[in-house]
């Protein structure tokens, strides 16, 4: 009994999920929850699945994508693709069916974001930061930032504002309407590796190289608070 026991402790997960034969980087759920979507390296990185049976939908070789970095599912059930050899691709996320090539040929790209209402999307590539609006597949502006390059990008859950987090140790402030610096905030994390709104948009976290966790006012930069307790560098805040 002891022996099944500790087992079944083991493997508390409801259900495991094979068909990657390389590791596994990204996973997310569509909005309506019906889809699960993971993505990697390997032959096959792109796998979708139903969410209730593990059933695969569709999915796309490393000879037509490239290593994926970064999935993100819009509102309207569309799955964003951001690869490491610099391409961010849109499809229908019930059939794989490209819709657009959104970027291509720039930087590396780092990091990739979408507003709550999947309206305008957020890339952060190399030293080059763009805004589309995804409803019409447009660029609405890209600009250049130096010194440093950007590894994570935030969009305000309501006000028109974007934060980027860069090489520098920088915490920077934009305008959604035309890309301008509203604030540049000097981090103390050496390198800052992620950002991430409170869903009411009222505080900013930002995490990176000197083991903190730092909350922020999203428009101001007064530094609110410091979170100890990691012993290395902390990658991910949400």
């Amino acid at each position: 009994w002891e022996w099944h026991y500790l087992k079944r402790q083991c493997h508390t997960e409801l259900a495991t999920h094979t068909g990657h034969d390389g590791p596994v980087h990204t996973v997310a759920w569509s909005p309506d929850a019906q889809l699960i979507a993971s993505a990697g390296s390997g032959n096959t990185v792109v796998i979708v699945r139903d969410a209730a049976t593990g059933n695969t939908r569709w999915q796309l070789p490393a000879k037509e994508v490239g290593e994926v970095s970064r999935l993100l599912f819009t509102p309207s059930n569309q799955l964003i693709i951001t690869t490491k050899q610099v391409m961010l691709t849109l499809r229908e996320a019930g059939s794989g069916k490209l819709v657009k090539t959104v970027l291509q040929n720039a930087q590396p790209i780092a990091d990739a974001t979408l507003s709550p209402n999947g309206q305008l999307l957020a890339i952060a590539a190399g030293n080059w930061l763009y805004l589309y609006d995804l409803v019409n597949t447009t660029l609405l502006w890209s600009k250049e930032v130096r010194p440093g390059d950007l590894l994570t990008i935030a969009l305000h859950p309501s006000q028109p504002l974007l934060a980027t987090g860069d090489t520098n140790g920088n915490l920077i402030l934009w305008k959604n309407k035309d890309g301008e610096i509203s604030k540049t905030i000097p981090t103390y994390h050496g390198v800052v590796r992620s950002l991430a709104f409170s869903p009411h948009g009222q505080e900013l976290a930002s995490s990176g190289d000197d083991k903190m966790i730092r909350l922020w006012h999203p428009t101001t930069g007064e530094a609110r608070q410091t979170l100890a307790g990691h012993t290395e560098k902390v990658r991910k805040v949400v």
